[in-house]
């Protein structure tokens, strides 16, 4: 099990996974500068790994956590 999680650089915020209905995917405290809506954040304890927020993310700002945090992309909110 490896839970995912957000590169925010690459979040605006559209909100798409938000639609999924994952209990594990909420709006962060953070805003997109350009937007200015939230971005999405993925609680790890919450998050089982089945990759449905990331296959409807299309600016592919979604991936598995251990990516994420090799290359140092990674926040907690």
């Amino acid at each position: 099990w490896m839970p995912l999680a957000v590169v925010e650089e690459r979040c605006n915020g559209c909100g798409l996974c938000f639609q999924v209905g994952c209990a594990a995917v909420v709006k962060s405290e953070r805003l997109d500068e350009k937007t200015g809506r939230p971005l999405a954040w993925i609680d790890p304890l919450l998050c089982t790994g089945c990759e449905i927020c990331a296959q409807v993310c299309a600016r592919r700002a979604i991936l598995f956590r251990d990516e994420v945090e090799s290359a140092g992309e990674i926040r907690e909110t």
